[in-house]
């Protein structure tokens, strides 16, 4: 049985900007700040970048009828330093929140305290852990894919956002250590993160569900060159 409380709109308005209040304070809003509006749906993104952090995306999307809100954070760090993707996904279908999602992925580096925070998290949240998707593996040890039940949603969405602060505030640290990695291991980092990018392209439900409102076109132009871009030397 599944007990999770319907939210209201305005609970997943207020994540977006309590995330984007952080990334406003910690990283540098670049490029891009679009804002799409119609009867159908409403979709807002973000673009920041730092030192450290060199591609932030930030994306709120609510459909018209209801039936769809979602709020997505990725930060792809510099490839010079040897810093995990911060990722940080809650879906809401009908009302009702049916996955949040949040990983430090290696690709390939990682940083132990940043895996001992995200695994005191994961060993918190065990009973509500979901099965993940065939094309999921990629992600590390300690993913956090998530079905609210018996903890509100409230909880498990200020564990998610205390790992966005850990995870910033480690970033801050790090742009001031004048420590960075060789052409080789750069190198790796890239490769590791277009990696990512791609794995993350095989969510054929992400795909699917953004297609019904902007259509097939636009929906893999902003996969592509959004949502997970990829990056030559």
């Amino acid at each position: 049985m599944n007990n999770a409380q319907p939210l209201l709109a305005e609970s997943f308005e207020s994540l977006f900007l309590q995330i984007k209040t952080r990334l406003d304070t910690s990283l540098d809003e670049i490029g891009l700040n679009d804002t799409f509006a119609s009867d159908a749906y409403s979709w807002t993104n973000h673009i920041y970048h730092s030192p450290s952090v060199r591609y932030g995306h930030l994306e709120y999307f609510k459909g018209g009828s209801d039936k769809v809100e979602l709020v997505h954070c990725v930060l792809f760090p510099n490839y010079f330093k040897g810093i995990p993707i911060f990722g940080f996904d809650v879906i809401k279908l009908s009302g009702n929140v049916t996955g949040i999602f949040c990983d430090y992925t290696p690709c390939p580096f990682s940083v132990k305290e940043l895996d001992q925070e995200i695994k005191n998290v994961y060993e918190e949240t065990k009973h509500f852990h979901r099965e993940l998707s065939e094309w999921a593996g990629f992600f590390s040890k300690n993913f956090l894919s998530l079905t609210p039940d018996k903890l509100s949603y409230s909880g498990l969405e200020e564990k998610c956002l205390d790992l966005l602060d850990k995870y910033l505030a480690y970033c801050s640290k790090v742009e001031l250590n004048g420590q960075y990695l060789d052409n080789t291991d750069a190198l790796l980092n890239l490769e590791g993160q277009n990696k990512y990018s791609l794995n993350q392209r095989n969510n054929i439900k992400t795909q699917k569900a953004l297609a019904k409102y902007v259509g097939f076109d636009k929906t893999k132009s902003f996969i592509e060159n959004t949502l997970f871009p990829t990056f030559k030397v």
